[in-house]
């Protein structure tokens, strides 16, 4: 896989139709979801698969090869780095966290001013191992898929790059509101570079922090018995793991099925606490 740099009218492209399928998803709204792999070309097939899924646990990669790999093997646009301005005494620390921050309020274009223009998103991949992590940003404040982070730090520094890890819990789904998690053991990793973010994948060990057993298989069971139609647009199948759709049709349906969700919850809840 050969890094190209995304043009800047592009990356305003594709922050411009996030924020319109939110609009959308928003006015169609009635009532209220291990380590970082490689980023070279010659690690592509394996990166995809350590893609992380909600039902695929992430496989542990030797921390010295990933190290090698991604603070050495990520190359910057040279006119881009002639252009660059001073990290105006931020840290790489700082850098990581504005950016987890900035995740955590669901807002990609706060998000984005920090990343190079070729910075690897290993974040909610499609099939083709595409970043995916603006739109999933939309879906994310649908499902409310909330990250409840903690103090970053660094991890790794080689030359000027500086390997940070923000941990964080989780809840998504609605699991506060039936009871469950927080979910912990997730992190980011970001990769800082004077500055600029040049790359980051968000880990999410569904398959043992209990996320998946306690949440995610229940709801996509639920859905896939009660509501069919909205299960085959809803939730995909990437090489035989479930993940979330997050076209606007999708996002909308995910909105409305978790208000389902939560209902159905309150109703037994509701049973089990009457008296006799």
């Amino acid at each position: 896989m050969t890094n190209k740099a995304i043009p800047d009218d592009e990356l305003e492209r594709r922050i411009a139709g996030v924020l319109h399928d939110r609009a959308e998803a928003a006015m169609s709204q009635t009532d209220t979801e291990r380590r970082l792999p490689p980023f070279i070309a010659d690690t592509n097939a394996a990166a995809r698969r350590h893609r992380v899924t909600w039902g695929l646990s992430v496989v542990a990669v030797g921390a010295a090869v990933i190290l090698a790999l991604v603070l050495t093997g990520v190359p910057l646009s040279s006119d881009q780095s002639e252009t660059q301005e001073p990290a105006r005494d931020r840290s790489p620390v700082d850098v990581a966290a504005d950016f987890v921050d900035a995740f955590a309020g669901y807002d990609p274009v706060r998000a984005s001013k920090d990343l190079a223009v070729d910075a690897e998103m290993k974040i909610w991949e499609d099939a083709d191992g595409t970043s995916e992590w603006q739109r999933g940003l939309v879906w994310a404040e649908a499902v409310g898929f909330k990250v409840l982070p903690s103090e970053c730090a660094p991890e790794q520094r080689t030359g000027s790059r500086t390997m940070v890890r923000c941990p964080f819990a989780l809840h998504s789904l609605g699991s506060d509101r039936i009871g469950r998690g927080p979910y912990p053991d997730n992190a980011f990793y970001v990769v800082v570079d004077k500055g600029e973010i040049v790359a980051t994948e968000m880990v999410v060990p569904s398959e043992t922090n209990g996320f998946r057993d306690e949440v995610w298989d229940p709801f996509a069971q639920w859905l896939q018995r009660e509501y069919p139609a909205d299960f085959a647009v809803m939730i995909r199948d990437v090489d035989g793991v479930q993940v979330p759709s997050f076209t606007g049709d999708s996002i909308t349906r995910w909105r409305h099925r978790i208000v389902s969700w939560l209902a159905l919850h309150q109703a037994l809840r509701n049973t089990a606490s009457s008296p006799g």
